[in-house]
Order: structure tokens, then sequence, then C-alpha cells
């Protein structure tokens, strides 16, 4: 979580990172780790998603859930933590014509996805599919963005430990809110599931 609100400014990076190090609470990743794990296979296109989560150019992997979605002349999300991503990022988007046209390059493998079945039934592993344990994180980056907004609204000076508006200011407590939200929501369409977004 802590490199998803990391920024090429260190006094920001602070503020978002602030209150996600102090003892967590906990109760939102677990709701939805528990609920994935009750409802795995039920959902649509679950073979798809659980495919997706084991092959590699799926687009479900850890490591695919971080590619940005635009190619750099539209938008540039500089994030520090994940610079790896910069080279493969130009090598699956093609610019043709002025316009970028979006060629992602899911699926490389020789396998194809399976054929979606039509009857859901429960799935017996109790894994959590890498989307699913990011949009645990994905929830609580939300909550902590709008603590650091509540805490501006509240003129509060503790939160278990000094509030960050009473230890960054509270532009920067707006500002640390307002990244972390927003940075939330660029992860939450990286999971490239619109009934989820």
């Amino acid at each position: 979580m802590l490199d998803l609100v990391d920024s090429d400014y260190p006094i920001l990076s602070q503020v978002t990172q602030y209150y996600l190090k102090q003892p967590p609470k906990l109760i939102r990743p677990l709701l939805i780790f528990l609920f994935s794990q009750a409802t795995n296979g039920l959902g649509k296109d679950w073979q798809l998603k659980l495919w997706e989560s084991t092959h590699p150019g799926g687009g479900g992997c850890e490591d695919e859930l971080d590619i940005p979605l635009s190619p750099p002349d539209i938008l540039i999300d500089y994030n520090p933590q994940f610079l790896q991503y910069t080279e493969r990022f130009k090598k699956d988007f093609v610019m043709t014509f002025g316009v970028s046209r979006l060629q992602r390059k899911f699926h490389p493998c020789n396998e194809k996805p399976p054929s979606l079945q039509t009857t859901p039934t429960l799935h017996p592993s109790t894994d959590i599919l890498p989307t699913q344990f990011r949009l645990a994180i994905i929830a609580e980056m939300v909550h902590t963005g709008s603590l650091l907004h509540d805490d501006v609204l509240d003129a509060s000076a503790l939160r278990r430990v000094s509030s960050a508006p009473a230890k960054f200011m509270t532009k920067l407590s707006i500002l640390g809110g307002h990244f972390m939200v927003s940075r939330a929501f660029v992860a939450l369409v990286q999971l490239r599931n619109p009934e989820v977004t």
C-alpha cells in the first residue's frame, strides 16, 4: 500500500503514508478477503479471472495490476516505485498518426483463456486473487484519504497520534487526502472491471 501512495515529492509521500504507518485497522481489508473467499466461483466470469491471475499476460497477475492504462502523451502518472514499468509500457502501446491506439498485449501465452461457464459454482479454494487483494488495499486507501480530510474538517489534534493536520498543516493534509483518493481510483480502474469500478 505504501508503494501505491509514493510520490516524487517527499513531503507528499510522508503525509499520505503517515496514517498507513500507524498500527493498522484492518477491518475493511479483512471483510473483502472474507467476502472473496465466501463467493469465489459465484461471480461473473470467475473462471476467466482465476485464469488471468495465474497466467502472465492475462492482466490479473500481481505485477500486471500497475501497468498504466494511458500512453505517456495523454497522462503521466509518475510514481518512483513503478519506474520498472516505463520500458514495458512503451512496448505495450503503439502510437499511430499522432493518436494513441491502445493495443494491449494480453493473453500472449499459447494457452487460451477458458470458455466462460454458464452455471456459477462455489470454488473450493480459499485463495485470494491478486485483484481481490488489490481491492482490499484500495478500500483502505479511500478510507485513509477520507481520514486526512476528516481531521481537517473536525480540526482534530489527535488520531491515536498527532493528527496529520497538526503534524503537516491543513493544506498538506487536504492535498494528501486528494492524492491518496486519486491514486486509489487509478488503482481501481487498473483492475479493469467496470462492475467493481
